[in-house]
């Protein structure tokens, strides 16, 4: 039968959400509203199994779709391996996700009123290996303290459907958050959370490119140990835009690195304020920020820079990406610059094929003109000359376009009126590699300097690279003066 929760659930407990503002699909029942203080509810799709544990004296019981289900002792699991086995209640229509039918609602409380669920972890038992949980929203209608370490996964369970967590007046009290939302590829939405009583939040949210813009500030969680809120080079969380954490935690874990935010939206200010947070250590801790959208550029040694003003370029000392990316062949390229003289070949930007030799340079000529040199597969690279002759210590302005392999570059001395310096094609779509400013890998170095204000890159018309996602040493050196190391590849 089809069951209404709205008209089961007692109303004299109403408590309006406290800027909650997750707005639910269409499609999906309101499991926030009319809900019992104490319980737990889980929307869940039946193509995919479900299983959990809850920890409370004297036992939890489950109800589905408003039916009583079962009851359990406390940490015993629930498991539904296959929902066609279900008959008891018709669920829920639903049409999201993709391919979504028909959902349930599952009610876990105490079997006596006055115990609260002190632990929730939603992992079944799988047949073999990794499984998927059917889970799409949580909402926690709880007032006291919940562990939930491996809540919504753990290394072999995951629940990349879960769209949102709620909570009781929009706040869950956590004790323990390890492996929480590991590998939530669907998650947008969490509820805020009080972390004073957390020490461990390994693996907390990971893999998650759907979440919307968040701030976490976990500066009341004081014996913090260890935080992972981290992507992967395929699940860049681009909506998670910055952490706080407390100048007191010791981040002592021994799993290395103790903070990780790779391949995440921080940007170069929330970076900064992050560095400022940090604790003075003496234990070698390391945090790692490979892929974060405020690191794109570091440097390689010590060119000299000076208000965004790159000069002393070396075989050592240059600028390069901290992750690596495929250009295409959709992507524009946009520097400014100036050479001081034209005694030996300069390199501009070049993206390095392996130890010996590169798939991309824009260099200086000692003639005074530009080349560009594209790959062309396996016969290596191939050189387009510049028509134009420069003129020593003089600024230059150069754009590069790349529109499906059809290139154009353009150049100027006032960053107005800009020239054709050549046009050329090539097949190849420029493969996936680290960007280096002001070296190449056959040892050919800038003479003079590069302004990275007026230097990017955008690929696919979305910015890559420019100034404000550029490391600073002394800015990284905020964090390595408090005894961390800083892993930025």
């Amino acid at each position: 039968m089809q069951y209404n929760l709205q008209s089961s659930l007692v109303t004299n407990l109403r408590i309006k959400q406290k800027n909650d503002t997750f707005k639910k699909p269409d499609s999906w029942p309101n499991i926030r509203k009319n809900a019992q203080n104490g319980h737990i509810y889980l929307l869940v799709d039946d193509r995919y199994p479900i299983g959990f544990v809850a920890t409370v004296t004297g036992g939890y019981s489950i109800n589905i779709d408003g039916e009583h289900y079962d009851d359990y002792n406390s940490q015993d699991q629930f498991s539904m391996a296959d929902w066609s086995d279900y008959t008891d209640t018709e669920g829920y229509t639903i049409n999201y996700p993709t391919n979504a039918t028909k959902a349930h609602i599952i009610d876990i409380y105490s079997q006596t009123e006055s115990n609260d669920i002190t632990a929730f972890a939603c992992a079944r038992t799988a047949a073999s290996g990794n499984e998927a949980q059917g889970v799409l929203w949580a909402h926690f209608h709880i007032n006291n303290d919940i562990d939930l370490s491996k809540g919504f996964a753990y290394t072999e369970y995951y629940n990349d459907l879960l769209t949102a967590v709620t909570a009781k007046n929009n706040l869950i009290i956590a004790s323990g958050l390890d492996y929480c939302f590991y590998n939530a590829a669907s998650l947008k939405y969490l509820p805020k959370i009080n972390y004073s009583n957390v020490s461990d939040m390994t693996n907390f949210i990971t893999n998650a490119p759907a979440l919307e813009n968040t701030v976490l500030d976990v500066s009341a969680a004081t014996t913090l140990t260890k935080i992972d809120i981290c992507g992967d080079s395929t699940h860049f969380m681009s909506g998670f835009k910055g952490l706080r954490i407390s100048n007191q935690a010791p981040f002592n874990s021994a799993i290395t690195p103790q903070i990780n935010i790779s391949y995440t939206n921080m940007d170069k200010a929330a970076l900064l304020q992050l560095f400022n947070d940090l604790p003075t250590v003496t234990d070698g801790q390391s945090i790692k920020i490979v892929g974060c959208s405020g690191t794109k550029l570091i440097s390689a040694g010590s060119p000299t820079i000076a208000d965004g003003i790159v000069s002393n370029f070396s075989n050592s000392n240059y600028l390069t990406s901290s992750q690596q990316v495929a250009l295409g062949n959709n992507f524009e390229i946009v520097t400014a610059f100036i050479t001081t003289d034209f005694t030996s070949y300069q390199a501009i930007v070049a993206a390095p094929q392996n130890a010996t030799s590169d798939r991309f340079i824009i260099q200086v000529e000692t003639t005074g003109k530009l080349s560009y040199w594209t790959t062309n597969g396996s016969d290596g690279i191939i050189k387009h000359a510049g028509s134009n002759t420069l003129a020593e210590n003089t600024k230059y302005y150069l754009k590069m376009i790349c529109n499906n392999g059809s290139y154009t570059v353009y150049i100027s001395t006032d960053n107005t009126t800009f020239v054709t310096d050549t046009s050329f094609t090539s097949e190849y779509s420029l493969a996936t590699n680290h960007i280096w400013i002001g070296k190449s890998q056959n040892n050919i170095f800038f003479k003079g300097s590069i302004d990275l204000n007026n230097t990017h890159i955008k690929i696919n018309e979305q910015t890559w690279l420019n100034i404000d996602n550029y490391l600073l040493p002394d800015e990284s050196a905020i964090a390595t003066e408090k005894g961390w190391t800083v892993t930025v590849s």
